[in-house]
């Protein structure tokens, strides 16, 4: 019956929202006419890709052998991948910076686009949402003031922090930990504490973490092989001095790199949670998919309440995820929602820029976002 109400209530503000879409963009400007803007560019597409591909089929055709026919080829691929990529941002890019700023004023929010470069967030930092430290690279921002509340909400990508050199023509390679959508919410609400909820199978494993692991997977096997040798030496040619040293010299290294994979594997997650506090909560459902962590029971049982918790749930239904991530910290609330496409596209080469599937999805879930202001009223400012 919650989820039900919630559902309606998340459905109507679509729909509203959506009527405004209709009423002062879709009526007021030209964006029926862009249409034309996107089939130039599908033309250009529908060209230039399987013209680069002839091109280089013809000319591993003519290899005189298997060496040059592969390095033809998979220069080829990468030229027909990159003309792909090109278009396909430019038409994206294009039609962002002509009416997104129109369409984040139907939600009352202000747009901006990301600089693509990875920054230091103190915010994220403090949140304890990443157990690492991070840094954040922004993409589509939508801000603004809703409802009385400060809010922003961003495409992002959060990568180790020890890859993140400032230049942005070497970050484009750099792994990334974690991408999707972040909604910062100024709370008027006085949040002494942190309180964080996670996905209840939570293994963080960034690329650096990844690259530690393997390495000392090497030593630890390089230790294993020195006791063995050891070992069989003892065997064969009785105890020794050298021998012994040996030994013990290989087990001292195998059990030192054994407590170091653990430590990266598990110990660091189970430090970074030893000041928290367990909150157990009574929702059946959120128990199955999450745990809840507060430095102080009092302030996290007060801020994580049935009605949050309830739209909570239906942010990652109307994403389609059960891995989100919140944070209540600094007079803040924090979510992090995972995702594996490119997040608030509303202009493609591949459907028509005024495709109704993708603008109702894009309020749906603007507006599964904007409902946690209005039940949670983070816009009545009282103190705990």
């Amino acid at each position: 019956m919650r989820a039900n109400n919630i559902e309606m209530q998340v459905r109507d503000l679509s729909r509203t929202l959506q009527t405004k879409y209709y009423q002062e963009i879709y009526k007021k400007t030209n964006i029926r006419f862009f249409e034309k803007e996107r089939k130039r560019y599908l033309f250009y597409l529908i060209f230039a890709v399987p013209l680069t591909s002839i091109i280089f089929l013809g000319l591993v055709l003519l290899s005189q052998n298997l060496y040059e026919a592969l390095v033809v080829l998979i220069v080829g691929l990468s030229l027909v991948i990159l003309v792909y990529n090109n278009i396909s941002k430019s038409f994206a890019a294009k039609f962002k910076n002509t009416y997104y700023d129109c369409i984040a004023e139907t939600v009352g929010l202000k747009w901006l686009q990301g600089d693509f470069e990875y920054t230091y967030s103190s915010s994220i930092q403090k949140s304890k949402l990443f157990s690492a430290k991070v840094c954040m690279r922004e993409d589509d921002i939508f801000y603004g003031n809703y409802n009385g509340v400060k809010l922003k909400i961003a495409e992002a990508d959060i990568a180790d922090r020890a890859f993140c050199t400032g230049d942005k023509k070497t970050e484009t390679l750099v792994p990334k930990q974690f991408h999707g959508v972040f909604g910062f919410f100024e709370a008027n609400k006085k949040i002494e504490s942190t309180t964080i909820v996670k996905p209840k199978v939570d293994f963080e494993l960034s690329y650096s973490k990844l690259v530690v692991m393997m390495f000392i997977l090497l030593v630890a096997a390089a230790a294993a092989a020195v006791l063995g040798f050891g070992i069989k030496s003892m065997i064969s040619g009785g105890f020794s001095l050298p021998v012994s040293l040996w030994i013990l010299g290989g087990l001292g290294i195998f059990a030192f790199a054994c407590w170091q994979f653990m430590d990266i594997l598990v110990l660091k997650e189970l430090r970074f949670r030893r000041n928290f506090q367990r909150v157990n909560l009574e929702d059946t459902e959120f128990n199955k998919l999450y745990q809840a962590y507060s430095y102080d029971q009092v302030e996290g049982r007060y801020l994580l309440t049935t009605a949050f918790i309830d739209r909570f749930l239906h942010v990652g239904k109307v994403f389609k995820t059960n891995r989100l991530r919140c944070s209540f910290a600094q007079n803040k609330l924090i979510l992090a929602i995972p995702a594996n496409r490119n997040m608030f596209e509303l202009g493609s080469l591949f459907s028509t820029v005024t495709n109704s599937k993708k603008i109702s999805r894009f309020y749906d879930e603007i507006a599964s976002l904007l409902i946690l202001i209005d039940y949670f009223k983070l816009d009545n400012k009282t103190n705990l």
